[in-house]
């Protein structure tokens, strides 16, 4: 008898590595075991997404976090407990926090089990509780710990690793071929995009011809940082995170991570198994991430001279990606999801 699943987020974006992360599990069951039926719920989406899962999505402005108060809250529970009715719902998998207590409300006086999956930014709780669930899922061993030492039994946390979908594509400079730069990213604080689009405009000046810059994300900064690359000389090229995004990574050479903090940042699994010579800033939980990789470059979060220097000196040198073996060996071994 097949299970349902209800796939429990706050929205449902292009560039996002929440969204991506559902879609690969969504897809994945389907693909592997197939007696699984999904139904995802999330207060919006963007357009053009529903193609990418195998799922039915269902959409509510009330279970938005941004809309949260308590009307919004209790409308949000009776709107769950509903959907476990109609659906016969045997398991809620939450990916925020919000959604999580919402679930775990939900389900009282029911027998459907609830699943809470922690993206990797632990921030202070508020009102609600920031784990809530009758079972935790993790992407590091590193949360995992965080978990634990807040007291969660240890019985009820799993590791499971991001899973990529992108095949490796090596990727070597051909003659008279201009480098192709690029960083990806909610276009929000704490992303940083400003330092990459600065230190790109001032590498164009210093080195003439000899790279094509890009950037691709969405966020309530795109007018802002598109202002700033104008002011600073327009070297880079803002492109669609939803037709574009794809076809410019699996052609980059070098690619840019600029975040302050993060979880498991899915775009820069999705470099590593393009091919692209990557420079990180060094985020917490970068060196459990890309523990044995010997060629990565790292810079301190925010530091614009630090990045200008490691990037010029990345662009003047680029032979290729050092790090081929380490991907094809351990790499796809921990977050390929063809393994």
């Amino acid at each position: 008898m097949n299970k349902n699943i209800l796939i429990f987020t706050n929205e449902l974006k292009h560039i996002c590595g929440v969204s991506n992360h559902i879609k690969n599990l969504i897809n994945g069951f389907d693909k592997k075991y197939g007696n699984y039926n999904f139904i995802l719920l999330c207060g919006k989406k963007e357009e053009g997404i529903d193609v990418f899962y195998k799922s039915n999505i269902i959409i509510n402005e009330n279970l938005l976090h941004s809309k949260r108060n308590f009307l919004s809250f209790i409308r949000s529970v009776f709107i769950v407990r509903r959907i476990i009715k109609q659906y016969d719902i045997d398991l809620i998998h939450s990916h925020t926090h919000y959604a999580a207590n919402i679930a775990r409300n939900a389900v009282l006086f029911k027998k459907t089990k609830t699943v809470q999956t922690n993206h990797g930014i632990l921030n202070e709780a508020g009102k609600l509780k920031h784990f809530n669930a009758d079972y935790f899922i993790v992407l590091s061993e590193r949360i995992m710990n965080q978990l634990i030492s807040l007291g969660i039994p240890s019985n009820k946390i799993e590791v499971i690793k991001q899973g990529i979908s992108e095949e490796f594509i090596s990727r070597r400079k051909q003659q008279n071929e201009k480098l192709i730069v690029f960083s990806a990213s909610r276009f929000t604080e704490g992303k940083s995009m400003d330092v990459y689009i600065k230190a790109a405009n001032i590498i164009n000046e210093e080195l003439p011809g000899l790279c094509h810059f890009y950037i691709s994300g969405e966020g309530e900064l795109e007018r802002e940082l598109n202002d700033l690359n104008d002011e600073q000389g327009g070297a880079v090229k803002f492109v669609n995170p939803k037709s574009d995004y794809r076809d410019i990574l699996k052609k980059a050479h070098i690619f840019v991570f600029n975040s302050i903090k993060e979880g498991t940042p899915i775009v820069l699994l999705e470099a590593h198994f393009s091919g692209c010579k990557v420079i990180t800033s060094s985020f917490e939980g970068c060196n459990e991430m890309l523990k044995g990789a010997k060629n990565i470059i790292v810079y301190e979060p925010g530091n614009l001279n630090e990045l200008k220097a490691k990037l010029k000196q990345a662009i003047q040198n680029y032979s290729g990606n050092e790090d081929a073996n380490f991907i094809q060996e351990n790499f796809r071994q921990e977050y390929s999801l063809t393994n």
